[in-house]
């Protein structure tokens, strides 16, 4: 399993994609987190800078490894 490198904090008011729940996306070449599903305008932040709040609010279930892995392997 790849692991989430940003979560999104974003609220994203009537823009989610139609699909049922969270989403992974690419950001900065790492996978990235966001729970409702959002199109666009994520407000990604990195596991380490989240707020006691936003953890709770935002982050992803345990099933999903947090942690720095780039999705381009071969750069370096």
């Amino acid at each position: 399993m790849a692991k989430v490198s940003w979560i999104c904090v974003s609220e994203h008011v009537g823009e989610q994609l139609m699909l049922p729940g969270p989403t992974i996306t690419l950001n900065d070449q790492k996978w990235a987190y966001c729970r409702l599903g959002g199109a666009g305008e994520h407000a990604w932040r990195m596991p380490d800078e989240l707020t006691a709040a936003e953890r709770e609010r935002c982050a992803p279930p345990e099933q999903y490894e947090i942690g720095q892995e780039s999705f381009a392997r071969g750069a370096r």
